[in-house]
């Protein structure tokens, strides 16, 4: 399964903050801006943000555990990483 590639934007509209594909047509989501008993419209934006963040930074995490995977013999944080967690890691990041 693909994802859409490249940086996502946050733009708020009527309906909440609207998260847009890079191309900026259409939204592949919505977080709505009415407050409930659990959360207020200032969480609802911080969600929305990151989720923006997270999103975007995904390519630069597989990256970097790829090379921390094909460095392991020779990096430095081989002794304080368990390397099996991170290829873990990085098999779920890449579904």
């Amino acid at each position: 399964m693909k994802h859409t590639q490249g940086e996502l934007k946050l733009k708020w509209t009527r309906r909440g903050y609207q998260i847009i594909p890079p191309d900026g047509h259409g939204f592949i989501a919505t977080v709505r801006n009415r407050p409930t008993k659990t959360n207020n419209i200032e969480e609802q934006e911080a969600n929305a943000r990151r989720f923006v963040k997270c999103w975007n930074n995904h390519e630069a995490m597989i990256e970097v555990l790829k090379q921390v995977i094909t460095h392991h013999g020779t990096h430095q944080l081989y002794d304080k990483l368990n390397i099996r967690n991170i290829e873990s890691m990085l098999e779920k990041l890449e579904e």
